[in-house]
């Protein structure tokens, strides 16, 4: 009888051997690509081969310890720290596992919320029984185990009782999909039925010219990006994003001695789209320098750079006539301010702009409910842009009734410039809220804001 038994045992142990080597070296790959279950409204797509060993070193670096004490940044990350931790639960499943491509995707879900879809591609692992069982049963005592199913899909569900969350998790081929937000993984289940991005041309042009040579990749989708940033601010904030004018971004990140992130990559464009981009394509490239006079807490600094105003004003013009509409109400507005004020635009202001103008958002102390804009202008002549500024205020002295004393900062004086439709008419509707500002001067740099 033991005989019996212990041959039996044996004849089980030779068919599993038998059956696992089947699975790892005889049986048909039936894979998918990660990129078919990422949902069509992916807003950013993380894609690296070394998750293990790039989330270790990114978790241990000096700059992810400094941006954790952000607020909204440790708010976007809680859920990376807390599959970390879940993960580090039942570490030996996944060293046995190795090294696999992950791709993590942000979606927006609803009013201001948005949850994170990570994708690992198993390969053979995912024939493996035992495997998914272990998964499922990451944390023990600590997780409440229940399953269901949805399209056919069996989906498990991990119960934290400490901290009430639920991770879902479900196996699709070689791919396993997790979430905290269920309704990801069901639109990853969808996605897999009619895949759109991982179809995409657009999608498909940028990810094979960014390289991979660093950390991991990042896949920006355009159209979905303003959705995003609504999540932290409000929507008139965004007025400045053409979400019709560019497809994909796609960004090579490295990670520098720990303090320094570099991105590099591609952007493709809608060459139908009519944007600043086919001015600035055309008006050649300048040197961007309006960062060394931005402060600490800019959050933003979008900058135009190019061979001369006079060329680029030329080519925003060409621009303009292709909507009667908008170039009659741009000429307008500077018929109306040459009128009002006895000024030639041409000859006292675009005369002396520089190769550079530039947009940048920051908070400070006293305004946290405000957004604060800066728009700068670089003088080509600092000297002639005084003159012809001075010459400016004094014709709006002389021509409205605004009163305003000039008042004093640190040694530089701080004028208010009521001059209505001026930066709309300079660079269009991103410069449009910079109604009536103020401005100094700095270097050579005009500082205009619609905050003292």
């Amino acid at each position: 009888m033991k005989k019996r038994v212990f041959w039996g045992i044996i004849a089980l142990v030779i068919g599993f051997v038998i059956y696992q080597v089947y699975i790892f070296t005889l049986s048909e790959n039936d894979n998918i690509k990660s990129i078919y279950l990422v949902p069509d409204d992916a807003v950013f797509i993380v894609d690296t081969e070394r998750p293990i060993d790039t989330w270790d070193e990114i978790s241990s670096s000096e700059i992810w310890t400094h941006l954790q004490t952000n607020q909204q940044i440790n708010k976007l990350t809680e859920s990376l720290n807390s599959l970390d931790e879940t993960f580090k639960a039942k570490k030996e499943i996944f060293d046995f596992i190795g090294e696999r491509n992950l791709v993590i995707s942000v979606h927006v879900y609803g009013p201001k919320k948005y949850g994170l879809l990570y994708v690992a591609d198993l390969q053979k692992f995912s024939k493996l029984i035992f495997l998914k069982r272990a998964i499922s049963n990451l944390a023990g005592e600590d997780y409440k185990v229940t399953k269901r199913v949805y399209k056919k899909h069996e989906i498990i569900e991990l119960y934290n009782k400490k901290t009430r969350e639920t991770l879902h998790l479900s196996f699709i081929k070689n791919q396993v999909i997790a979430s905290y937000t269920h309704l990801l993984v069901e639109q990853s289940i969808d996605q897999y039925l009619n895949p759109v991005i991982g179809r995409d041309l657009n999608f498909l042009e940028i990810k094979k010219k960014t390289d991979t040579d660093g950390f991991f990749n990042v896949y920006l989708q355009h159209k979905y990006l303003k959705n995003y940033l609504n999540c932290f601010t409000s929507s008139s904030n965004l007025d400045f994003l053409n979400k019709e004018a560019f497809f994909y971004s796609g960004l090579d990140i490295s990670i520098i001695e720990g303090v320094i992130v570099q991105a590099t990559g591609f952007t493709n464009v809608d060459s139908n789209s009519q944007t600043y981009l086919k001015v600035l394509q055309k008006s050649g490239v300048g040197k961007r320098s309006v960062a060394k006079i931005a402060p600490k807490n800019t959050s933003l600094y979008l900058s135009f750079a190019f061979d001369d105003f006079e060329t680029f004003n030329s080519n925003l013009e060409k621009l303009q006539q292709e909507n009667p509409a908008e170039f009659k109400m741009y000429t307008d507005q500077l018929a109306m301010i040459e009128d009002k004020l006895d000024i030639n635009v041409s000859e006292h202001i675009y005369s002396w702009i520089g190769s550079e103008i530039a947009l940048i958002h920051f908070n400070t102390e006293l305004s946290k409910n405000k957004k604060d804009i800066a728009a700068i202008i670089k003088a080509d002549d600092i000297d002639d842009a005084k003159e012809n500024l001075q010459l400016i205020l004094s014709k709006i002295k002389e021509n409205t009734p605004l009163k305003y004393k000039q008042i004093n900062y640190r040694g530089y004086p701080i004028n208010f410039f009521d001059l209505k439709g001026f930066f709309k008419m300079l660079a269009g509707n991103m410069f449009s809220k910079m109604e009536k500002p103020y401005f100094t001067i700095i270097d050579d740099f005009i500082v205009f804001s619609t905050s003292p």
